[in-house]
């Protein structure tokens, strides 16, 4: 026994010393070990127990791990995943706060009379870090801002931290945390509503500046990953953009001022151009969070730009300096990952990629919302093969992940060797040639089911059919065999009854399955006219003409609005999140309050108001406008202090995406007080302030409660965190669903005012509500916050859809659905793609559309060709054992008709 343990503990000394290798770990010996399984080790080996005896390198993946990390500038002119919606989400908004908190520390950097205690509070940092969270429940875990060393300027301790002193570090960071056995979940059911507010700046080892600290190498300074900003020792300011703005403010309700009432400069984080190498938004590795959210994380980290050293006179001494940095966190088992092979110098190469266990015959496709996982792909038919005749639509990845390795042989594709040349539009090209197929062997039943397929179409159609006709069919052959024809009716049957192998489809995923024929494979030349039509009619419309248009003309019917709240999540959520903070803080904050040493916040003032609508505007290349509307004398203003009849700070983006003049995008930001607008424009008659306010002005029912638990520090130095004298605290705010998308309309300066701001575009506006408490206590609507965004950014759908989906471009693909699906026309079960290509295996949408224009017109086409061939045997010629099977389906069904005709004089 002695030997045999010490036998054992030298072969598993050897396994751990020289790894794995090629063995395999999956559940069967033909699935080899792959990155996926090397990660999956690490990640498996750290927990929260023994995450602080490892070293840094031990808690954090490779870089590459992650790919299409978003960069600021190429997002507007590249096409994002869908899975990639997520990290946009956590790009924009940890430039959205830096861009504010950059805003609002210059703006206010000059008196210390009326600049100062207008600083955002302790509280105002705490809620807006939790409002980034609550509002992205599932695109973010977590939000911060960390300052660096004596950078911040508090203005909630007025009694024990003079005016123009600093504390030395301070770092509120919001993450969520599981409620399962918090006191006040009774019904113990995770909620996702539970927020956990630190400073990271207080308690023991508090310092993350020090290189010491575990998160100084992952987050505040990870120079291999260009996270550099603080301590700020760069002598380049070309990293350091600097913004105009302009504010015009009303002078009354319908009236606006015709010169600008302030107009400023701001540096904040860059904006670079196409071939500008800096960024504004660096992504960190994967690494581990230890000792808060205790999860894999991935971070992405943005400057805030202070003009110091504050309040002095000696304005030659002052430079722009990083002073903090903004942090978002996602978790890394959200992330999906592109298990498709690609090559060396593909940019989209990551760490994960060729992990997708395709076969040679298919092509890799990656899909989303898997997260990391295995199986989040499907399999494709390359160019040159088809699908078996049993399989429905591509091999779906998680099915080879739990194939055996008999199993795997069936997820192959079968070669198609009579190709044609690609169509290009000159028709078919001269040296086209079709080759004779090989011949292939198959078994007895395939054989038959080819033959089927060739001399009765009928049957073959009937073997394409849902799976409830089986049913009918074999009430048939049921008939026929009481009829005496026992030898044909027990081979068909037989034939017909197979053992199925159980493989998904997409529609078993929860989407609609396209592969099946049926009522919903249907396009409609009719509703293709009418979308032709419409997007015609938004094309000649233009900012020149549009003041001659009717207003029922500038406005689309809503079904053309179909999919906004997919495409334009992303924007929707900057609206949601700034609703979920003035919610949070206008429900906690009362400025008389007083917690010993500690102040409370003053109330929200104009400058921090304007200051959250330029951020949601300047981080965002979507967003065309943003704006706080509040309802009727429901904003206080500190400086007048009294409520004001209306107030609506609005920002505009007027530059084109598509511009390359750097200087333009900088001096293209404008803010005015909506309350100014004509009152045919009013923003309280606008639909989407007026139907949120029907909606939540008498009945708050349905909001989402949300728990922030804040820890605030026990003395000025941070020697200790400790929980916030109302701990915890509530705040009721609205869910993405609760959101407002108004129809498809064209914002037109009719006027043709110069001080008018208008976007001058066909644009989308979505809105959603925020609250207070009246004097008595009771819940009520405040007003609303929206953004606007351009219409032309917006996916149509053109795939056959159901009768009650509002959509107004739905059947109008005009793709032949009898032998493909899906709007890049993919061939269906029982039909193979037909040409000589490399790497498409479907028509692509454009072109199928452009063809049957030019058809429409009886122009030379070839859309007839635009469609698969129904799939056959490998060779033209029978083999011996066809011809004997048909010989005998030939005798059997002549017999067949003899004993009926007997049967029935």
């Amino acid at each position: 026994m002695g030997l045999a343990r010490v036998a054992i503990v030298t072969l598993g000394a050897i396994f751990v010393l020289f790894g794995t290798g090629g063995i395999a770990i999956g559940p069967y010996r033909w699935m080899t070990r792959d990155n996926f399984d090397a990660v999956m080790e690490k990640m498996d080996t750290v927990n929260e127990f023994n995450c602080k005896e490892m070293s840094s390198e031990s808690l954090r993946l490779p870089a590459n791990s992650v790919g299409q990390r978003p960069k600021f500038n190429v997002l507007p002119q590249i096409v994002i995943f869908p899975n990639r919606t997520n990290l946009i989400h956590m790009h924009n908004m940890a430039l959205n706060r830096a861009y504010f908190y950059s805003y609002i520390l210059q703006r206010l950097n000059e008196s210390q009379v009326t600049d100062f205690p207008m600083l955002p509070g302790m509280l105002y940092y705490y809620m807006g870090a939790s409002a980034d969270v609550s509002s992205g429940v599932g695109l973010m875990n977590g939000s911060g801002v960390l300052f660096d060393t004596h950078t911040q300027y508090a203005n909630w301790y007025p009694t024990i931290l003079l005016f123009n002193n600093t504390l030395p570090l301070f770092g509120p960071k919001a993450f969520l945390v599981d409620d399962f056995q918090d006191p006040v979940n009774w019904l113990r059911e995770p909620t996702n509503n539970t927020i956990r507010v630190d400073d990271l700046g207080s308690g023991p080892g508090h310092n993350y500046t020090a290189s010491w600290h575990p998160l100084n190498s992952m987050v505040v300074r990870d120079v291999p990953n260009q996270i550099d900003f603080i301590p700020d020792l760069r002598t380049d300011y070309r990293a350091k953009h600097q913004y105009d703005y302009l504010i015009y403010n009303a002078t009354r309700v319908g009236e606006m001022e015709r010169m600008p009432n302030i107009k400023r400069q701001f540096f904040g984080p860059p904006s670079p151009g196409i071939s500008e190498p800096y960024q504004p938004v660096y992504f960190t590795r994967p690494y581990f969070d230890c000792g808060r959210s205790n999860k894999w994380i991935v971070s992405a980290v943005a400057p805030v730009i202070d003009f110091m050293v504050r309040y002095s006179i000696e304005t030659k001494l002052r430079r722009p300096q990083y002073v903090a940095i903004t942090v978002t966190d996602l978790d890394f088992l959200r992330i999906d990952f592109d298990p498709c092979d690609r090559s060396v110098d593909s940019p989209d190469r990551t760490y994960f990629s060729g992990v997708a266990r395709c076969r040679s015959t298919t092509l890799c496709e990656p899909l989303p919302g898997h997260g990391y996982q295995r199986g989040g792909y499907v399999c494709h038919c390359r160019p040159g093969y088809r699908y078996p005749y049993w399989q429905n639509g591509p091999f779906l990845g998680r099915d080879i992940e739990q194939a055996s390795e008999a199993e795997a042989d069936q997820f192959e594709c079968i070669p198609v060797e009579w190709k044609l040349q690609r169509l290009t539009e000159r028709g078919i090209t001269p040296n086209s040639k079709r080759r004779r197929r090989r011949k292939r062997s198959l078994d007895e039943t395939k054989e038959l089911v080819h033959l089927m397929h060739l001399y009765n179409a009928s049957a073959m159609a009937e073997l394409r059919s849902k799976v409830a006709e089986h049913d009918r069919r074999d009430r048939e052959l049921k008939r026929a065999q009481k009829a005496g024809s026992y030898g044909l009716g027990s081979l068909v049957k037989g034939l017909l009854s197979r053992a199925a192998r159980s493989i998904s489809t997409p529609a078993d995923m929860g989407g609609q399955n396209v592969h099946y024929l049926g009522r919903l494979a249907t396009f409609d030349a009719d509703r293709f006219k009418a979308a032709t039509q419409l997007i015609s009619f938004t094309a000649s419309v233009t900012p020149e003409n549009c003041a001659a248009k009717t207003p029922q003309q500038l406005e689309l019917p809503g079904e053309a609005g179909y999919g906004a709240d997919t495409s334009f999540q992303v924007q929707a959520r900057s609206a949601l999140r700034l609703a979920h903070f003035l919610s949070a803080f206008s429900q906690n904050v009362n400025p008389d309050e007083v917690y010993g040493p500690f102040y409370s916040d003053k109330h929200l003032n104009r400058d921090q108001l304007f200051g959250e609508a330029f951020a949601n505007v300047m981080s965002d290349g979507w967003i065309r406008s943003a704006g706080i509307y509040y309802d009727r004398e429901a904003f206080w203003d500190p400086l007048l202090k009294r409520r004001i009849e209306y107030f609506g700070p609005t920002a505009f983006k007027l530059a084109s995406d598509d511009t390359g003049d750097q200087k333009q995008r900088q001096l293209s930001f404008v803010a005015e007080d909506a309350a100014g607008w004509p009152l045919e424009r009013a923003y309280f008659e606008r639909d989407w302030f007026r139907i949120l306010k029907q909606r939540w002005a008498s009945n708050t029912y349905g909001l989402e409660t949300f728990v922030n638990k804040p820890y605030v520090r026990t003395d000025l130095n941070g020697t200790g965190s400790k929980p916030f004298q109302r701990y915890p605290l509530y705040y009721r705010a609205p869910r993405f669903a609760d959101m407002y998308w108004s129809k498809p309309y064209f914002d037109c300066n009719r006027n043709r005012d110069p001080n008018s701001r208008h976007v001058n575009d066909w644009v989308i506006t979505v809105a959603a509500p925020f609250f207070g408490y009246s004097e008595q206590r009771s819940l009520q609507f405040l007003g609303v916050t929206a953004v606007t965004v351009r219409l032309d950014k917006l996916d149509i759908n053109q795939c056959p859809g159901n009768f009650y989906e509002a959509n107004y471009f739905k059947n109008s693909a005009p793709c032949h659905f009898e032998s493909s699906y899906n709007y890049k026309c993919e061939c269906r079960q029982g039909f193979e793609y037909p040409y000589n290509d490399i790497s498409i295996w479907f028509f692509a949408g454009g072109t199928v559309s452009s063809q049957y224009e030019r058809a429409q017109r009886n122009e030379t086409n070839y859309y007839r060709m635009l469609k698969c061939r129904e799939g056959a045997g490998s060779s033209l010629l029978p083999s011996r054992g066809s011809i004997l099977v048909a010989m005998l389906v030939g005798v059997l069904v002549a017999n067949l008709k003899s004993r009926l005709i007997s049967n029935f004089p």
